[in-house]
């Protein structure tokens, strides 16, 4: 992925690399999800943060294009964790990670609190690379 940058009276080609920020309390979770993203998605840089601050401070660093964000994590719940990360990155998307999903009315608590997507773990690997496409894409590419 390129843009155009302009410097002065030209204009200089920039390679940006897209990042994936995957948040999530468990050490295991977040490096197993590190390493096949970067299986997948060869062309983004993938971090990690293990609760909703490290998020942030991520976030505001590394600037990415899609959060995949826990939505049981400790301290911060998702709301706060979305709301600070988009004062930070307001270009990041955000695909909430769900162990299940018994409420009708979560999906719209989700899409209230900003999240774009989510996906149930049991299905992930399945249901995660479409949707991490999708959002990754940028109008026009």
């Amino acid at each position: 992925m390129s843009c155009l940058r302009s410097s002065g009276h030209r204009r200089e080609k920039v390679s940006i690399v897209p990042t994936i920020l995957v948040v999530d309390n468990s050490d295991n979770v977040r490096q197993a999800l590190r390493e096949w993203l970067q299986t997948i998605f060869r062309d983004c840089q993938v971090v990690e943060a293990r609760d909703g601050q490290q998020a942030v401070a991520l976030a505001q660093t590394f600037q990415p294009k899609v959060v995949l964000m826990d939505v049981s994590l400790p301290e911060l719940n998702y709301t706060e964790v979305t709301e600070s990360i988009k004062a930070v990155a307001p270009e990041a998307r955000f695909v909430a990670s769900l162990m299940y999903n018994n409420e009708a009315n979560f999906c719209k608590r989700l899409s209230e609190a900003g999240i774009n997507e989510y996906v149930l773990r049991e299905v992930m690997l399945i249901d995660l690379p479409p949707i991490l496409k999708k959002l990754l894409t940028c109008p026009g590419d």
